[in-house]
């Protein structure tokens, strides 16, 4: 079922699992009247690839912004890989890691806010996003090689 499929009446969601099972409470939402997923549970996402795609993948080019929640501690591997009409990011404070390739190819996305939580930011979690045209990230956060295009100004929150 497509996004753009799921009208009329109350604000319909899809959910779809992102966490290693543990418990019945770990879920993502698409708000299918604005495109916006939320991502909310307890600790790590799922690391995605090209064979374990994230399961929204088929929605990818109708989500607009993506939610964070508090709880949610790494955004995983490749979650959001290719989501081309993302521009808005929101991380909610206590996310600790952005994985290898988070935001790969979110070419429209121009807007994150990075919390002070995050500590660790691995390589090409922002590659192809050009739209971005700077972060702030705490001052001590690792950035690993690659993370952001080259036009990106990153900038450290003061200590």
């Amino acid at each position: 079922m497509k996004i753009r499929d799921i009208i009329n009446g109350e604000k319909p969601t899809l959910s779809f699992e992102v966490f290693p099972p543990k418990k019945d409470t770990d879920f993502a939402n698409v708000e299918a009247a604005d495109g916006t997923l939320t991502i909310s549970g307890t600790g790590r996402m799922t690391d995605y690839n090209s064979n374990s795609p994230a399961p929204w993948a088929d929605q990818a080019d109708q989500i607009t912004a993506v939610v964070v929640e508090a709880g949610v501690t790494t955004v995983g591997g490749s979650s959001f890989k290719g989501c081309t009409n993302l521009t808005t990011v929101t991380l909610a404070d206590g996310v600790e890691y952005i994985e290898t390739a988070a935001f790969n190819g979110c070419t429209a996305l121009s807007d994150i806010t990075i919390p002070e939580s995050v500590g660790y930011i691995k390589t090409g979690a922002f590659k192809d996003c050009n739209a971005l045209t700077s972060v702030t990230v705490r001052s001590n956060c690792r950035i690993d090689t690659n993370v952001f295009p080259a036009t990106v100004e990153v900038n450290r929150y003061a200590d």
